[in-house]
């Protein structure tokens, strides 16, 4: 049955929790979570968190950059003086090499940072949209905003669906100067509505994430990590052409594990396995052991004062599980907020935990689970994303 659950359903339930309620938030003790403050949320279904400590950037940029005048050390995870940007490795040709932008090469057919468009967009000029539906596109709202969804005089930003444009919006996204991605969603509002979403490079000349449309009640979709630089364009639309107002709901994040994406975790030497039928990481049934652990891979969070780490999983009772982080490499894990309540073992829970980096700009995060019950507790989860908000 979980397997079965619609990635929209999953990104809307477990990170788009604004447009599900907002209970109220416990804040758990500051100083947990390998030294930094953290905020638990509600238990439950959806939930939400804030912070007294610190607040994660909501700009296009990525964050504030450091700036101020201060020296410039490339590779210290944040842009300052004379750098465009930090991606957190020393490869070359991703994007950001020498923190600096790429070198751009207008009609290679690869976009890079400063291109808006290439040789298949309409009204591209030196790889620079200058007319159309994509011109002076408004900058992609962050957060949870309404949307009036009314006919307009513009021709349809090119799509996968089937769209005709009357009452399509259209949104830029710059990456700015960090890595980061974009989770979408779409909800309707009168119950005739057909929420349809779709990303591209350029005006339509490069999909980088398919239409995904629904009659109801809404529709999701997340773009991939985007290099430094990278400018994306979006399209929102009621594919039934009704229009009226929608609610959209934009979250950037910095990593996302997904299903299968979750074979990239550690999860050696404890309860914990990959099934693949299921597509989720769940324990041993009859573990016995202390601490055991599943660890991701690090993630870059250069600019950033925060992150909120967000869970979609399953547990019954007994047993403590909780989320766990350490930042700027270090081996010591401390628990993000409270221990995670029982959840619905069929259809999953969600929960977020805010992380304030104190200058860190990497982070490990992981679950733990202490001290179960032997052959009683279960637990699963598919789906674990580091946002920005």
């Amino acid at each position: 049955m979980r397997a079965a659950i619609a990635l929209a359903a999953r990104l809307l339930g477990a990170c788009f929790v604004d447009v599900v309620g907002e209970p109220d938030a416990e804040t758990a003790p500051a100083g947990t979570g390998a030294g930094a403050s953290t905020t638990t949320a509600g238990s439950g279904g959806a939930t939400t968190s804030t912070s007294t400590t610190g607040s994660s950037s909501s700009s296009s940029g990525g964050g504030d950059g450091g700036g101020g005048g201060e020296p410039s050390t490339c590779g210290d995870g944040v842009v300052q003086a004379a750098e465009q940007c930090e991606d957190g490795n020393n490869a070359a040709a991703d994007g950001c090499t020498g923190c600096a932008f790429d070198a751009a090469t207008c009609g290679d057919g690869v976009f890079q940072a400063g291109e808006t468009c290439e040789s298949g967009d309409p009204e591209c000029v030196g790889c620079a949209i200058t007319g159309g539906t994509c011109f002076k596109a408004a900058a992609l709202p962050l957060g949870t905003t309404t949307q009036a969804l009314t006919s307009q005089s513009k021709p349809p930003f090119p799509n996968d669906c089937n769209v005709q444009g009357s009452t399509t919006q259209v949104f830029r996204f710059d990456a700015g100067a960090y890595p980061r991605g974009v989770l979408l969603a779409l909800v309707e509002s009168t119950g005739t509505q057909w929420p349809a979403v779709w990303a591209s490079y350029g005006c339509g000349s490069d999909v980088l994430t398919p239409c995904y449309s629904s009659p109801g009640p809404f529709s999701a979709i997340r773009t991939p990590v985007l290099a430094p630089g990278l400018s994306v364009y979006f399209g929102i639309a009621d594919e039934s052409d009704t229009g009226g107002n929608m609610t959209l709901v934009a979250r950037p994040f910095r990593a996302f594990w997904l299903d299968a994406e979750l074979t990239s975790w550690s999860l050696g030497g404890g309860s914990w396995v990959y099934d693949n039928g299921l597509q989720e990481i769940h324990d041993v049934n009859g573990s016995t052991e202390n601490k055991s652990r599943a660890i991701a891979p690090a993630v870059f969070v250069g600019g950033l004062d925060a992150v909120t780490v967000a869970l979609h999983y399953g547990k019954t009772a007994g047993g403590a599980f909780r989320l766990i982080a350490s930042t700027d490499g270090g081996t010591t894990f401390g628990p993000l907020g409270m221990d995670l309540p029982e959840a619905n073992f069929s259809f999953g829970a969600n929960a977020e935990r805010q992380l304030t980096l104190n200058g860190a700009t990497s982070v490990i995060v992981g679950v733990e689970l202490d001290n179960p019950m032997p052959g009683g507790t279960q637990i699963w989860f598919n789906q674990v994303a580091v946002l920005e908000l």
